[in-house]
């Protein structure tokens, strides 16, 4: 799975989770992630990966429920804008 297609299977499972996950659906995604191998003719890739890695260990690490639970939406609300404006920009 390249970089741009997990972070929008991640999107969509977001937004049917109402941006809110729980602990073993971040681990998956964690685990889901390291197998994620960034498209070497798309450099972009390489930079997505390391933002999603370190947004999702930012959640995985968080101290609290409520930490982890802004984290989360905080995510969900940056894919939704980053990756539109990056779909958008593939619809030529």
């Amino acid at each position: 799975m390249k970089t741009y297609q997990f972070a929008h299977w991640l999107k969509g499972l977001m937004m049917g989770a109402g941006s809110e996950l729980n602990r073993a659906q971040v681990d998956e995604i964690a685990k889901t992630l390291a197998h994620v191998d960034p498209d070497p003719d798309e450099p972009e890739e390489a930079k997505a990966k390391a933002w999603l890695e370190k947004r999702i260990k930012a959640i995985v690490d968080a101290p609290n429920e409520e930490r982890e639970a802004l984290l989360c939406k905080r995510l969900h609300r940056d894919l939704a804008n980053d990756f539109a404006k990056h779909e958008a920009a593939n619809d030529d």
